[in-house]
């Protein structure tokens, strides 16, 4: 007898088109669904397969269907990056989103981190890849995740990449990757797996729940890095244009810092080491102040401006 696995339900629960689209958010269980092209919800059109989003679509950020590439059957471990299932995961975990808006990068690079997972959890659920094989592919992941889902949370405070970031910032970025690789190189994740893999008789989707708790680190890594940079966001030096302008001045005004660099310099309009403020005897008379701004930080140590 046959049977509907959309019976009973107004929204169908699995698309014919979004279903086997590389942009999916699988982490999403909303219906219709939530992709990289449409973070907001896919049009109805779409989700029913009236529409098979091979053209493009109003408001989906210049993002159409791409089929998924499913991890490699064949057994057998090849040595190009075409045959090779460690290599295709990989590459897939890499794939450029350079092209995506600021606004949806995260949501590309946490579904990028989740097909990665569970293409390598498929691959040694099925005796494709191997133990080694399995942390080897984490063990390279984590750290290219990490690095994208804490710029994907410090961007709220304008920070656009990785040389922008603190000493204190890259410390903790890089503790959260030791901390994860540690827990994958222990093995038990892949112990895991091998003990109900399909050898054995249990089902691929009777590990997603285990993998979910892998990928949904990303999230916790955004939220991690937004809390350090909220409170250390960048600032301009800004010069009153109408004011004579000293030396000092003239030297700092356009240059973007962080807050805590600016501090830890002891640099700040109003300074009495300013040659303005220190020949006017420490009477306020400089007009500068700092902006906040989204600006990329100026490269390079501030220039030499203490008249004292």
């Amino acid at each position: 007898m046959g049977f509907t696995i959309d019976v009973g339900h107004d929204v169908p629960v699995y698309s014919l088109i979004c279903t086997w689209c590389e942009w999916l958010d699988i982490s999403n269980n909303q219906r219709p669904g939530k992709c990289a092209a449409f973070p907001d919800g896919i049009p109805m059109e779409i989700w029913i397969g009236e529409n098979d989003h091979t053209k493009p679509y109003l408001g989906d950020n210049g993002i159409q269907f791409e089929r998924v590439e499913m991890p490699v059957e064949t057994g057998e471990k090849g040595n190009d990056k075409e045959s090779n299932p460690v290599e295709k995961i990989l590459l897939t975990a890499v794939k450029s989103v350079g092209a995506l808006s600021l606004s949806i990068k995260q949501l590309a690079g946490q579904h990028k981190y989740q097909r990665s997972i569970l293409g390598a959890v498929q691959n040694l659920w099925n005796g494709n890849i191997d133990k080694a094989d399995f942390i080897g592919v984490l063990t390279q992941l984590i750290p290219i995740a990490f690095e994208q889902a804490w710029l994907d949370g410090a961007k709220a405070a304008g920070i656009v990449g990785i040389e922008e970031l603190t000493k204190e910032e890259r410390d903790a970025l890089q503790a959260r990757i030791d901390a994860e690789v540690g827990f994958a190189k222990n093995g038990s994740f892949a112990d895991y797996i091998i003990a109900h893999n399909k050898a054995a008789g249990f089902k691929l989707g009777s590990l997603r729940h285990r993998a979910s708790l892998w990928w949904n680190r990303y999230t916790d890594v955004v939220n991690e890095a937004r809390m350090m940079a909220g409170g250390n966001k960048k600032y301009r030096w800004q010069w009153f244009p109408e004011k004579e302008h000293c030396f000092s001045c003239q030297k700092l005004n356009g240059k973007v810092k962080r807050m805590s660099y600016w501090k830890e310099h002891d640099c700040r309009p109003q300074h009495p080491d300013l040659e303005c403020m220190h020949s006017a005897g420490g009477a306020t008379v400089c007009g500068c102040e700092f902006v906040e701004t989204d600006e990329p930080c100026s490269r390079g140590p501030l220039p030499r401006w203490r008249a004292a």
